[in-house]
């Protein structure tokens, strides 16, 4: 991904495919708890989106910066984000689970803010659109948000059951898999049940250090790329440079011979 962005920055191919490099380096970076880098790249999308007046892809780049927000636990920028991914969204008629996804955000707010209650009303109503609208894996939209509806709402046993019906929407290394055992630590804590609340935080110690080696190694993965990238551009001035001077040399010796 970031050779093909090096590529359409070096033709100056700042198009739709661009504008998607950007936010799937974001969304990695996301995923990976990276998320002063994922912020950069997501932003550069909005800012694209906006140019290109595509409003499906403005809608998906309001997406990505609320759930960012909401991550690091941003309420005014989430909300903001949040509000703008709604209005968008609601006025793209063939997206109809587009705009029910930016409602998983909005209820995700809602547990940032306390309103678990209202979180959690939020998503049962998500969740009766995705089983009359069938959406490949749309429960794994929900179930982190859910999840944490009923933790705050002390409803222990129901948070057990939703994290761990959910197994296979978390395989790997991501801040969804990390956040999955640590909530499910929290949920055996509340049930007393301080085996399995062990269990789960030596599985999230697991994950987070796996997630610490990914973001130090993809962070000299980008700086290798970009150092190899900033020397081929130097490469090819020096070429271009000694072109010229090819030129004006063959030029004087012209002109020498011509007076002469």
């Amino acid at each position: 991904l970031q050779e093909s962005l090096h590529l359409s920055e070096s033709l100056r191919l700042t198009d739709l495919s661009y504008a998607y490099i950007n936010v799937a380096l974001g969304l990695i970076h996301l995923d990976i708890g990276n998320y002063q880098e994922a912020e950069k790249y997501l932003s550069k999308n909005l800012q694209l989106c906006h140019q290109l007046k595509d409003t499906l892809s403005l809608g998906n780049s309001y997406l990505c910066l609320s759930l960012l927000k909401i991550k690091q636990k941003d309420e005014i920028k989430a909300k903001i984000y949040t509000d703008s991914a709604l209005y968008v969204m609601k006025n793209v008629k063939h997206c109809e689970p587009c705009y029910n996804i930016v409602r998983v955000n909005n209820a995700a707010l809602k547990n940032l803010s306390g309103d678990y209650s209202g979180a959690l009303t939020e998503l049962n109503e998500v969740d009766k659109f995705f089983k009359t609208n069938p959406v490949p894996k749309s429960e794994s939209v929900t179930f982190i948000e859910k999840a944490k509806a009923c933790l705050g709402l002390k409803k222990y046993d129901e948070a057990v059951k939703i994290l761990n019906a959910s197994k296979e929407f978390v395989q790997g290394y991501t801040k969804t898999a990390s956040d999955r055992y640590d909530m499910l630590v929290k949920a055996y804590e509340g049930r007393g049940d301080y085996k399995n609340a062990l269990e789960n935080y030596k599985q999230y110690v697991q994950v987070e250090d796996s997630l610490a080696l990914w973001r130090n190694s993809n962070e000299v993965t980008r700086l290798e790329l970009e150092s190899q990238y900033a020397q081929k551009q130097l490469k090819a001035e020096l070429d271009f440079q000694a072109k010229l001077n090819n030129q004006k040399t063959a030029r004087n010796w012209l002109l020498f011979l011509g007076v002469s």
